[in-house]
C-alpha cells in the first residue's frame, strides 16, 4: 500500500507522464538520514515500439522534478529516480496482474500458504481480490493483501 505522500506524488506525476506517453509503473520512499529518495519507474504507454529509453527517463525526472518543487511537497532534501521498471518489473497492483496474464511470476507471500511462501509459476487469473498462480499443474489463489511482493519472472531462454 502507498503512504499518504506516495499517493500525492502519483497525482502529480501521473498527468506529466500520461503528457509524455508514459505510465507511472511503481513508486518507491525510502529514508536515509534525512535525505528522503524518492524511485519513479515508469515504461511507454505503447510498449509495441520497445521500452522506455534513457533519454525519456531523463527527461521524466527534469519535468517531475520541477512539478515536485512547485507543489513544495516534499519538506526535505531528496533524491528524484526515474528508471525503467526492467525486465523483472514489480507487479503491485490488480491493474498490472491483469496486463500480464499467462506470463510467468514469482509471489512472495506475506503468510506461509499451502505450507509455502514463495510461488514461482504462471499468472492464471487476476481478479479484483485475488491472483491464481498455476505451479506444474497446481492452482494456487493468492488474495492481494497476501502478497508481499511479487514481480514478472523473466526467463532468457
Amino acid at each position: 500500500m502507498m503512504n499518504a505522500l506516495e499517493e500525492a506524488i502519483v497525482e502529480l506525476a501521473v498527468p506529466v507522464l500520461d503528457g509524455r506517453g508514459l505510465e507511472l509503473v511503481d513508486i518507491e520512499t525510502s529514508r536515509k538520514g534525512k535525505r528522503l529518495w524518492l524511485r519513479l519507474f515508469i515504461d511507454r504507454k505503447d510498449r509495441s515500439s520497445g521500452g522506455v529509453t534513457v533519454n525519456e527517463c531523463g527527461d521524466a525526472n527534469l519535468a517531475l522534478s520541477d512539478v515536485l518543487d512547485a507543489e513544495d511537497l516534499i519538506d526535505s532534501s531528496y533524491t528524484l529516480e526515474v528508471s525503467s521498471p526492467g525486465v523483472n518489473r514489480r507487479l503491485r497492483f490488480p491493474e498490472h496482474f491483469r496486463e500480464r496474464l499467462g506470463e510467468k511470476v514469482f509471489v512472495k507471500a506475506r503468510r506461509p500458504m499451502e505450507g509455502r511462501k514463495n510461488f514461482k509459476g504462471t499468472l492464471v487469473a487476476a481478479g479484483d481480490a485475488a491472483i491464481e498462480i498455476e505451479i506444474d499443474g497446481t492452482r494456487f489463489e493468492i488474495g492481494y493483501e497476501d502478497i508481499a511482493r511479487a514481480h514478472l519472472e523473466y526467463s532468457f531462454d
